[in-house]
């Protein structure tokens, strides 16, 4: 918890109540429960951006195109030392 200087948390019950506790151990820490629906909403909103959709889009063919032919797939992952990309999704 050192590197630890910033919470932000869903606001369901267990997590607020965890937040509170960690914030009276760790002084240090500060917290901020609410944001994680605000910054949800604002992601949500900048995807809604025709040019991001574009993008988003363009990214997630580009991915497919890669996952679905074994050799790309090979090739990116000999010379990315194999990392992995991103898979758009919830987390």
């Amino acid at each position: 918890m050192e590197h630890v200087n910033y919470l932000i948390m869903n606001n369901i019950t267990n997590y607020f109540v965890y937040g509170k506790i960690l914030i009276n151990i760790y002084t240090i820490i500060f917290w901020t429960p609410y944001a994680y629906q605000y910054i949800d909403l604002i992601l949500e909103d900048i995807g809604k951006l025709n040019w991001v959709k574009e993008i988003v889009d363009q990214a997630t063919s580009i991915t497919k195109f890669i996952y679905n032919k074994v050799i790309i797939l090979s090739m990116m992952r000999r010379f990315m030392d194999d990392m992995e990309l991103l898979h758009q999704g919830i987390i």
